[in-house]
């Protein structure tokens, strides 16, 4: 057991949250359950991070998809897809 969270710690990211690195510091003393708290919370850090960069990226490239869309489609080819009952906001 020790060996594998020995191992898993090697496998922490160098930078932390520095909120959770205080938090861990001053609450938890044994250095098991530091490494995988630590460890674990990190984790759930760095996925909640990635889910909004996800979605800031995705909203960037909507935002450059309609600008791209009105600059290259040509006006009759927006007014065949609204007579065809398409919204504007669906395009």
């Amino acid at each position: 057991m020790i060996e594998k969270v020995a191992h898993s710690m090697m496998d922490l990211p160098v930078v932390y949250n520095k909120s959770l690195l205080s938090f861990v510091n001053q609450h938890i003393t044994d250095p098991i359950l530091y490494a995988y708290v630590l460890q674990k919370a990190q984790y759930l850090l760095d996925k909640q991070e990635e889910a909004q960069s996800k979605e800031r990226i995705q909203k960037r490239c909507l935002h450059v998809k309609e600008e791209i869309m009105m600059r290259v489609w040509h006006p009759s080819r927006i007014e065949k897809l609204l007579d065809l009952g398409y919204d504007i906001e669906d395009i």
